[in-house]
């Protein structure tokens, strides 16, 4: 598997009904090399739930 997915591969992963398994797979790996995108997102839905709360 590449290290680094663009954008577009990134997004048409997580879009496409037939790879969500895929996905999740990917995002678990992502999470445990500490990938820095997955970090982003996170930190974006802590801060989201907090300003609704």
């Amino acid at each position: 598997m590449k290290k680094h997915l663009t954008d577009a591969e990134i997004r048409k992963i997580f879009t496409d009904p037939y790879s969500l398994k895929r996905g999740i797979k990917l995002w678990k790996d992502a999470e445990k090399r500490g990938e820095e995108f997955i970090k982003n997102i996170k930190e974006e839905r802590k801060k989201l739930l907090e300003r609704t709360t």
